[in-house]
């Protein structure tokens, strides 16, 4: 099943309502959009890892690590490990969001609830 078909049939279930989109933006970079017309414009220019054109709407990240988080995991990683302590988001948090996400899925495809611990 595709992702979009899932999310009709749950909003569907839920609210009753006709089949929409919705976009969940897990690592929002919206702070500058680009548009040229064709991929030459920007042809020198990094925009961002996987990127299959420069072409149309873009979102380049002004500084890719921090926009998406991976400066301050690392800074907190290093500091958990010269104080002793566990990381903010640990093995525990990991775990309770593949649940979550997982749950999602079962709830989409068999359009019922799914109950957690």
């Amino acid at each position: 099943m595709l992702y979009t078909e899932a999310v009709n049939q749950w909003q569907k279930h839920v609210t009753g309502m006709r089949p929409m989109m919705i976009k969940a933006n897990m690592i929002s970079n919206d702070a500058i959009e680009t548009y040229a017309p064709d991929a030459s414009a920007f042809s020198g220019e990094y925009f961002t890892d996987k990127l299959e054109t420069k072409a149309g709407w873009n979102r380049p990240s002004c500084d890719e690590d921090w926009f998406r988080g991976f400066a301050q995991e690392m800074d907190d990683f290093v500091g958990a490990i010269r104080e002793n302590r566990e990381p903010r988001s640990g093995i525990d948090l990991a775990v309770e969001c593949v649940n979550v996400i997982y749950a999602a899925y079962l709830s989409a495809e068999t359009g019922s609830r799914v109950m957690m611990d």
